[in-house]
């Protein structure tokens, strides 16, 4: 995993997420997205941070956190 990788998990771990393989079944707290968060971190530095809050501090816990989601969050 890249420095940018490795970030982003720590920035996931820091707001209560969890990143799980591709393969996995995908729960609350969890996100397969990483790719997706890789570039989002990248490109819109301190974005990401902000983008994972939101599900953090949504009422719905079982919101779905897939790349879908994220770049939604970005327009």
């Amino acid at each position: 995993m890249s420095n940018n990788g490795n970030g982003v998990a720590r920035i996931c771990a820091s707001v209560g997420f969890e990143i799980v393989d591709i393969a996995s079944a995908v729960r609350a707290g969890q996100t397969a997205a990483r790719v997706s968060l890789q570039r989002i971190h990248a490109e819109l530095v301190g974005t990401s941070v902000t983008i994972l809050r939101v599900f953090v501090e949504t009422e719905n816990t079982e919101a779905k956190i897939d790349a879908f989601t994220l770049w939604a969050f970005t327009t």
